[in-house]
């Protein structure tokens, strides 16, 4: 009976399962700035991992909750922002070294004003949103230099990929299915995936930030009754370009032009050139 199988998972969890996990090296990681869409992929990994090995947990927020349960198959992933990119020595590649790295990336312009957000509402910081993308250690040149040196550290890990934010907004069920595999699971079933695509939904993880899951901090929002310090906020492509002035969207679109790996498909010189012209 599922609710028996609830019940031994969770006495697994309380005896055994949170010292098991501290002692487990992870199999891969996936890394990514803030506010790339970390949360939303977590929760659609995990329910679809979750559905694939038969776990009665049915509200999941990462998936190491299963290695916690007694599923010791199901490979240690480790979500981390890898803030240890902007350390000057390369020690910190130890811990990265010949295993299996994700790159989840997104629009430098959406992440610095989806990250302006969440340091004015949820961490009650205050900045004005020109200051912030040019600011040293938040703005759009800190997550342009995170985004190229993490991949020309590439060829340290044992496996490497990168996932765009954009391209799994757009293809959900594909670039999912594409991340499955990377990690070990090529045979996972369309409707499996389908039900983790739903699980993962903006309306779902909203509601679930504020009732199953309202308990975990890493979800829930800040104050309930301001749509912006909810961890779920928009989930929109291209939606810096209603909250940047034409100035501040020309000087990102300057420094992207400028130093960004062009293989991350997020240079626009054509726009860059447009906007110069209708600025002048």
């Amino acid at each position: 009976m599922p609710f028996l199988k609830f019940i031994a998972e969770e006495l697994f969890l309380s005896v055994l399962g949170r010292p098991y996990i501290k002692r487990r090296t992870p199999d891969c990681y996936i890394l990514s700035y803030r506010k790339c869409g970390r949360t939303w992929l977590r929760m659609m990994l995990a329910k679809a991992l979750a559905l694939y090995h038969g776990s009665a947990h049915q509200y999941i927020f990462d998936s190491a909750e299963l290695i916690r349960r007694g599923y010791f198959s199901v490979p240690y992933i480790d979500f981390t922002h890898g803030d240890e990119v902007f350390r000057r020595d390369d020690r910190f590649l130890e811990r990265y070294r010949n295993r299996k790295v994700a790159l989840l990336v997104r629009d430098p312009r959406d992440v610095v004003v989806s990250y302006y957000f969440h340091r004015t509402r949820r961490a009650g910081e205050s900045y004005r949103i020109s200051d912030f993308i040019r600011h040293q250690e938040f703005g759009i040149d800190g997550i342009i230099y995170y985004m190229n040196r993490w991949y020309d550290m590439r060829e340290n890990f044992s496996d490497f990929m990168i996932l765009r934010y954009e391209d799994l907004k757009r293809e959900t069920l594909e670039n999912l299915k594409r991340l499955l595999a990377f990690i070990g699971y090529g045979d996972m079933k369309e409707e499996t995936l389908r039900e983790a695509i739903e699980y993962g939904s903006f309306d779902n993880m909203r509601r679930l930030s504020v009732t199953k899951l309202k308990n975990e901090k890493r979800l829930a929002p800040k104050n309930p009754e301001d749509p912006e310090s909810y961890k779920v906020r928009k989930a929109k492509v291209g939606g810096y370009t209603e909250l940047l002035n034409k100035e501040d969207i020309l000087y990102v679109e300057e420094r992207i032009s400028r130093y960004l790996n062009p293989l991350f498909g997020y240079n626009r010189a054509e726009t860059l050139d447009m906007l110069a012209d209708d600025i002048q």
